[in-house]
C-alpha cells in the first residue's frame, strides 16, 4: 500500500482513508467524509507506538493543510509528524503536531 494508493480510494469513495503501520501489519482504515475515527482500540496501539499514523487523505483542491483536529490527534498519540495526500490533486505533504514545526 503506498500515499498514493490512498488517495485513489479517496477519489472513488469521496471518503478519508489512512494507512497505520507497525512492525508485523499495516492497517488501511477507511473513514467517512472529512474525518477518520479510529476506535479505542486503534488508539491505544497508536499511543503505544504498536502502530503508526503513516498518511491520511483529505479534499483539498489547493495547497493541502493539516487541519487543528489533524495536529491535535497527533499530539494526543505522541506522535511527531505524519502525511497528508490530497485526494483531488494527489498532492503529498508532511505535517507535525506543531504546526510552527512545519515554517
Amino acid at each position: 500500500m503506498t500515499v498514493k494508493d490512498i488517495a485513489y480510494l479517496s477519489a472513488a469513495t469521496h471518503d478519508e482513508f489512512a494507512l497505520l503501520r507497525g512492525k508485523t501489519r499495516d492497517i488501511l482504515f477507511h473513514g467517512v467524509q472529512q474525518h477518520c475515527i479510529f476506535s479505542e482500540e486503534l488508539i491505544v496501539l497508536l499511543k503505544s507506538k504498536k502502530l503508526r499514523l503513516v498518511v491520511h487523505s483529505h479534499p483539498d483542491y489547493n495547497d493541502i493543510e493539516a487541519s487543528d483536529d489533524d495536529r491535535k490527534f497527533l499530539k494526543y498519540i505522541e506522535q511527531k509528524k505524519s502525511l497528508i495526500v490530497s485526494y483531488i490533486t494527489g498532492e503529498i505533504n508532511e505535517f507535525s503536531a506543531n504546526m510552527f514545526d512545519d515554517i
